[in-house]
Order: structure tokens, then sequence, then C-alpha cells
């Protein structure tokens, strides 16, 4: 369903230890220059019946909510660190078109 770099990993792991979760939710929300807008952020309600869970380390599950499958199947999050700064990045098949930095997306 979707992939981690290794660099996106540590930042999930980090991510996951600083709220005491084991559970990251990936999703899509409307908004942002482009339509749509990626969601990473620590899981704060129950797995719902058609959610997909993907183990990405050890005891951490990032978990894509039913609606947000369709926008995200193939995506590769990634983590970046230069001189805009510091944030996760999305490398997604479905995308007709992405903003320049990296955190939006049509399709």
């Amino acid at each position: 369903m979707i992939k981690v770099t290794k660099l996106g990993l540590t930042q999930l792991v980090k991510m996951a230890r600083k709220h005491n979760t084991k559970t990251i939710s990936f999703s899509v929300k409307g908004g942002g220059c482009n339509g749509f807008n990626y969601v990473l952020e620590p899981m704060s309600e129950k797995i719902e019946k058609g959610d997909e869970v993907v183990n990405v380390h050890n005891n951490l599950d990032v978990v894509v909510d039913r609606l947000s499958q369709f926008y995200l199947i193939g995506t590769t999050i990634d983590f970046k660190e230069d001189f805009m700064g510091d944030r996760f990045t999305f490398e997604n098949p479905n995308a007709a078109s992405s903003c320049g930095c990296a955190t939006s997306f049509s399709v």
C-alpha cells in the first residue's frame, strides 16, 4: 500500500515515541494549493473497519483510513533536511501535480 524510506522511518519512530503511541495516521484532507494535503499524525482514534494497517517497523504501524486509500496507494513517505527546513515529503504515483513544497497534490 505505502512505502517508507529509511529517513522517513526514523522520523516516524521519533514522532511515535514523542507522542507515546505505536500507531501513526496517514491520510489526505481537502485544501492546500493543489486540492489535497497530506496528513501524518499520531493516531488518536481507533482503527475502523476498512482502514489499511501497514507495519513499517517492529511495533510501529501506519494506518491509512478507508477514504484516503485511493489517493495514497503506492505513496512513499520520505523526510528531507535542507535550507527550506525539515519536513516529510511524499512521492505519490497517483498525483497529477503537486506543489513546490510537496505537501499538497491533485489527482
